[in-house]
C-alpha cells in the first residue's frame, strides 16, 4: 500500500511540475564604506562572535590542570561529548579529522545565535533617511 501511494506522489509532482517560490533576501546594511572593504553590520557582529569565542577560549584554558574545574570542566565536558558523538558517527579514525572543522562550526553558529537573543542585539543602530523616509540601520545583525 505504502508503495502505491509513493509512486503515485512521485508521479503527480513529475506531471504538474515544480512550482517557483519567490525568495526574499534581505542584504546586510554598510555601516561604513573604507573604499576596499564595506564593513557591514553582519561582519561587525560575526567579529563579535569571534572575539566572545576567543576571550571564552582564552578565560577556559588560562589555569588549566589535570583534574578540571569551574569553567575547565565545562568546556571538556562539552568537547569529549561531542568528540564521543563525531566518533560514533564518522569512526575513530576520521573523527580526529573531522572533529576540529565540526566542532568550530557548531560553536560558531551556537555563539552567533545565542548573541542574537541579547537584549540591544539587532535593536540598536542610528537612522539614516533614504529617500525621504526615515530608517533605523542596526549596528549589530546576526
Amino acid at each position: 500500500m505504502i508503495p502505491i501511494a509513493l509512486i503515485a506522489l512521485l508521479a503527480v509532482g513529475f506531471f504538474f511540475g515544480r512550482v517557483e517560490l519567490e525568495r526574499i533576501s534581505v542584504p546586510a546594511d554598510t555601516l561604513v564604506d573604507l573604499g576596499f572593504l564595506p564593513l557591514r553590520n553582519s561582519l561587525l557582529a560575526t567579529w563579535l562572535t569571534m572575539a566572545v569565542l576567543v576571550v571564552l577560549g582564552i578565560i577556559a584554558t588560562a589555569r588549566m590542570t589535570l583534574v578540571p574545574r569551574g569553567l575547565q570542566n565545562l568546556v571538556e565536558l562539552v568537547l569529549e561529548g561531542f568528540y564521543g558523538l563525531v566518533e560514533s558517527v564518522a569512526g575513530p579514525d576520521r573523527a580526529r579529522r573531522f572533529f576540529p572543522l565540526v566542532m568550530t562550526i557548531f560553536l560558531f553558529v551556537l555563539t552567533s545565535n545565542w548573541l542574537g537573543l541579547v537584549p540591544g542585539f539587532g535593536t540598536i543602530g542610528f537612522e539614516k533617511v533614504e529617500e525621504g523616509e526615515h530608517h533605523l540601520v542596526p549596528l549589530l545583525r546576526a
